[in-house]
């Protein structure tokens, strides 16, 4: 660490303060490091579009190799990924989805191989988006679907699925 001697007129003298001017600067940029890795990480969160959710309930029953899903959520807004888990990996899961929200809108998407999308529902007010189509279960037995909400309220899904 340097130090610099405060000097009067080109000359030392005993008892004069010392600066820690490379303390200075450390401290300054530890400031800015800390302020801009904030606002990059805020920047993240806002590209990952976020998702908020309000009075979430879910049923889930199984029957077999078979089942149902309930979903209820009072309000929504962003987008975000969810999975489903079943008791069996590698799996292709038949699903016959209904959709429907009060207002806003809302948008299910559900994958298969490689994020490939397999069945997408798209409800607005007044609307119910019904149709089939299947998921593939990872190495953990999971399923996923994609949410994609804007402003909505009062929304219910069905999902009934069977494993093949």
């Amino acid at each position: 660490m340097k130090r610099r001697l405060v000097l009067v007129e080109g000359r030392h003298f005993p008892g004069c303060r010392q600066e820690d001017v490379a303390g200075q600067r450390l401290t300054w940029r530890t400031l800015v490091a800390a302020v801009l890795v904030s606002l990059l990480a805020l920047s993240l969160t806002a590209c990952e579009g976020g998702y908020t959710t309000r009075g979430e309930r879910v049923t889930m029953t199984e029957v077999g190799r078979g089942g149902e899903v309930d979903v209820r959520v009072d309000s929504a807004n962003g987008s975000t990924t969810k999975d489903l888990e079943f008791d069996c990996t590698d799996c292709i899961v038949d699903v016959n989805v209904t959709l429907q929200v009060d207002q806003g809108s809302f948008k299910l998407e559900f994958l298969g191989e490689d994020d490939e999308v397999t069945l997408t529902l798209e409800a607005s007010p007044g609307e119910q988006a019904s149709g089939s189509g299947y998921m593939v279960t990872d190495g953990f037995g999971e399923g996923e679907y994609r949410v994609t909400a804007d402003e909505a309220q009062g929304v219910s899904y069905h999902i009934s699925y069977q494993l093949r």
